[in-house]
């Protein structure tokens, strides 16, 4: 049995906590969290969302992820102050490679890309961002885009793939 008082290892993530029911293992994950991940006062990983790799995120504060989110943190996340990620929302930092025509896809490895959701953002249900995205300040990404580029400040991006529909302060076009 690992060492309760001191930080835990990524190890005991992925063989113990990772594993648990979510209802009865609420507290586990929660403690793990506060204790590998670096989570902001006041931020909010609901229950039900899947983290891979949380040693690597970065939560800001009163920030939020609600359930059913998948967060992939393999390559680096950094989520800023008073994020809101909707439910079933994911984040992708890694990709199957695929350049090389001689070799499977699924033998080609992973490649990282870090993703950086900077403060104030709206992540609406069912967003998928994919990896080494930047999406800017103030930015609001819609329900069910996709979000391929990064994402200038203030923004508002919907659809497949997400294209800028208006900036906030500006008048709705029509």
């Amino acid at each position: 049995m690992p060492d309760l008082r001191r930080k835990p290892d990524r190890l005991f993530y992925e063989q113990v906590v990772a594993h648990l029911p979510y209802k009865e293992g609420g507290l586990v994950r929660r403690w793990y969290l506060k204790r590998s991940a670096a989570l902001g006062t006041g931020s909010i990983v609901h229950e039900h969302v899947h983290l891979i790799a949380p040693w690597n995120l970065k939560l800001g504060d009163g920030s939020a992820v609600a359930p059913w989110s998948i967060l992939d943190c393999r390559g680096g996340l950094t989520i800023g102050r008073k994020v809101m990620v909707g439910i079933r929302s994911i984040i992708l930092t890694t990709a199957h490679g695929f350049d090389r025509l001689d070799v499977p896809m699924a033998d080609q490895g992973m490649t990282e890309a870090p993703v950086v959701i900077e403060d104030d953002v709206w992540i609406g249900a069912n967003v998928v961002i994919q990896p080494g995205i930047t999406v800017g300040r103030g930015a609001i990404l819609g329900t069910g885009s996709v979000i391929t580029k990064d994402v200038p400040e203030y923004a508002v991006m919907g659809g497949v793939p997400a294209r800028l529909i208006r900036r906030r302060g500006e008048p709705s076009p029509g």
